[in-house]
């Protein structure tokens, strides 16, 4: 009598903790350039990276992607996504794949190329000082006395005295660098004449069960890491059996996801440090999964494409 027993109350508990009959682990393949930038100066460098997903959400390992850039006239693009700012104005680059069926998919990105800022040259003002010359005449006065004569003799005597002032011009030139600045793409930030997209997602985490789970959540890089960040109103049933949080590309499966941990705080504000080998954009949801009946508890979408 005891095994029906048992066996009723696990069938209750897989019930509760699927929210939906039917699982559909199919998604569109999906190719998105990972860190996006808003605009960069003329004369910049700066390497993008793209991320192509299969049909289940899974990395597709060496895709050949195939990178181009418009107009090629202000912008110039390598075979591996290295862009060179050309001229300003309005760009767009993108990259294309060939998906596992033969299929055609691509994506693009438009985004700006500044001008240089304006170099302000000093104008050279040469100073002269005019040469004075000075010339003072001295009288002298000389008187011999002789036994019953008297004899004067007066003697000018012309003293010049010339001062000379050189003339100094002062020059100043003015050097501009043309050197070229390439952004290592394998970190996030902003270099100086690169203003990169924002560097964090915000929203809502919602049950797709029985089972209560709710708050709101700041997926973001810190300049480091990603940090998964629970807000003050995070709620979580402490009755789910087994449950782990995940990120994937897939919001019905963690396969080809990454497993962020078990879940052991069910109230209040906490967070999850992520190591260095995930960027912002490597993964699309949110995934509380139910282990032990590998079912789907809830979700939450970090960006649309």
């Amino acid at each position: 009598m005891k095994r029906p027993l048992l066996l009723c109350f696990i069938s209750l508990l897989f019930l509760q903790c699927i929210g939906e009959d039917f699982i559909d682990d199919y998604v569109e393949p999906n190719l998105r350039i990972t860190n996006p930038i808003v605009s960069i100066r003329e004369g910049l460098s700066y390497q993008f990276q793209a991320r192509f997903f299969d049909e289940s959400g899974t990395q597709v390992e060496n895709p050949n992607f195939s990178w181009t850039a418009t107009p090629p006239s202000a912008l110039h693009i390598s075979n591996d996504g290295t862009i060179t700012a050309l001229a300003a104005g309005e760009v767009s680059v993108g990259v294309s794949v060939q998906g596992l069926r033969g299929e055609n998919i691509a994506t693009a990105l438009e985004f700006s190329v500044t001008p240089l800022p304006t170099v302000e040259v000093e104008t050279t003002t040469p100073t002269t000082d005019t040469t004075s010359s000075t010339t003072v005449t001295t009288t002298s006065t000389t008187t011999t006395e002789t036994t019953g004569s008297s004899t004067e003799t007066t003697t000018d005597t012309t003293s010049s005295t010339t001062d000379t002032s050189s003339s100094t011009t002062d020059t100043t030139s003015s050097t501009t660098d043309t050197s070229t600045t390439t952004t290592d793409s394998s970190t996030s930030g902003t270099d100086d004449g690169i203003v990169v997209s924002e560097q964090f997602f915000e929203g809502q985490i919602r049950s797709t069960s029985s089972y209560l789970l709710q708050g709101n959540f700041r997926y973001e890089f810190d300049g480091q890491n990603i940090v998964l960040s629970l807000g003050e109103n995070y709620r979580a049933d402490t009755a789910l059996p087994g449950l782990y949080v995940y990120l994937t590309n897939n919001p019905t499966t963690p396969s080809g996801g990454y497993e962020i941990g078990k879940v052991t705080v069910f109230e209040g504000a906490h967070q999850y440090n992520l190591p260095a080998s995930i960027a912002l954009m490597d993964y699309k949801y949110i995934l509380y999964w139910c282990k032990p009946f590998s079912v789907k508890v809830g979700d939450a979408l970090l960006f649309d494409d």
